[in-house]
């Protein structure tokens, strides 16, 4: 047998509703409760986005997190945009020739329009929009800052409030009292590597092409003198050396990101890259001085100074100890952390935390990673013997 059509069921409007609305029939009756359905949900949304909304905008959660300047997703999205991005030389000089400034003796600008290039000290950057200033120029040590004032590309005067100094690397950070002055960005990556491309800056002129032809320059002044774990002497260095007006000013990438600042050494050839530049800042910011981790040895390294035999137990790997009697150097300080251990000299000092020192990360790079006080793993060799040891590192103040 074969089923039976089913039969179209009228649609019926509820009895409960008024009469006026159950005369206007079921289609009309369905469609205005779809729109009022419609409505609430919208009504429902418009409220909780308002209250998400004013926790975004009132909160520590936005500041930190959403949109405020301590943002990670803010960070993403400004990197991700910057990688892709090359500006024009023409952009960049502008932005360039807009954060750099000039470091003056207040009694050289009485009475002129604008100084004279000659009376220019020393260059230096912004490093924040409210007067944060970086320079390493060591020939404003020699002067107090309170007889200096900085003077902008505008010709714009400013008294400096303050100025903080690392006398290791002559880098320098001052403050003066303003707000929104123009900064570039720092680039995420710190290495640098030979053959890489970079912007000076020539205050004045604008932008100079460059290469770094090296990733490593000494400040001793005879090759045999031993480094200290406490005076960083590791530089990139560039191609051609740059004028003294250059000096203090940041090196750039071709996204106008600062790679470095150029330093006074090496006929203005030497680079301190930008994270010294960064740990030093954010102990400003901290202790209103630049401090320094102090480990107290003094050592070649035995990758490049020693020639150490490839067939020893442990090759070219970390820094060997060694003293100079004639400087009244000892391999290991006194008041060294390490002193305890008796360590000699033709010891070796191989890692700190497991991250061993060689030639592309040397000890008093990886030192500066870390404070005054923070605990550390030092693996060593006495005599024939492999160790660790955990030691608190000191403190240098500048």
């Amino acid at each position: 047998m074969t089923a039976a059509p089913k039969k179209n069921l009228p649609i019926k409007v509820s009895p409960h509703l008024p009469s006026e609305i159950r005369k206007r029939g079921p289609v009309d009756v369905s469609y205005e409760w779809y729109l009022l359905k419609t409505v609430g949900l919208a009504v429902l949304f418009g409220f909780f986005s308002g209250f998400v909304g004013g926790i975004v905008v009132n909160t520590r959660l936005g500041e930190d997190f959403l949109w405020g300047p301590n943002s990670k997703v803010r960070e993403y999205f400004s990197t991700s945009e910057a990688e892709h991005t090359i500006l024009s030389r023409e952009t960049l000089t502008q932005k360039a020739l807009a954060t750099t400034v000039g470091i003056y003796r207040a009694s050289a600008i009485v009475g002129v329009t604008a100084p004279r290039t000659e009376d220019r000290l020393a260059s230096a950057f912004f490093l924040t929009a409210d007067g944060y200033l970086a320079t390493t120029s060591p020939h404003i040590r020699s002067v107090s800052f309170k007889d200096l004032v900085v003077v902008t590309g505008n010709a714009r005067v400013y008294k400096i409030e303050s100025l903080v100094a690392d006398t290791a690397t002559d880098l320098t950070i001052l403050k003066i009292k303003g707000l929104n002055f123009d900064v570039l960005p720092f680039v995420n990556n710190d290495r640098i590597d030979p053959g890489a491309f970079a912007w000076v800056v020539s205050p004045g002129e604008g932008l100079m092409p460059s290469e770094v032809v090296a990733a490593a320059v000494t400040l001793s002044t005879k090759d045999r003198q031993p480094f200290s774990s406490d005076i960083p002497y590791r530089f990139a260095v560039l191609k051609n050396s740059v004028g003294a007006e250059s000096v203090g000013t940041p090196l750039l990438n071709g996204k106008g990101e600062i790679v470095g600042v150029i330093a006074g050494n090496k006929n203005n050839r030497s680079i301190v890259r930008v994270g010294f530049l960064k740990s030093a800042f954010d102990r400003v910011l901290k202790n209103h001085k630049i401090t320094r981790p102090s480990l107290g040895i003094h050592f070649y390294e035995a990758s490049q100074t020693l020639n150490a035999q490839e067939n020893t137990s442990y090759g070219v790997r970390g820094v060997v100890l060694a003293g100079d009697s004639a400087r009244k150097l000892s391999g290991v300080d006194r008041k060294s952390p390490l002193a305890p251990l008796a360590l000699k000299a033709g010891d070796r000092v191989l890692a700190l935390n497991n991250e061993s020192i060689s030639a592309v990360r040397s000890l008093p790079d990886i030192l500066f990673d870390y404070g005054p006080g923070d605990r550390v793993e030092i693996t060593y060799v006495r005599g024939t013997e492999e160790g660790k040891t955990t030691i608190t590192l000191g403190s240098l103040n500048n």
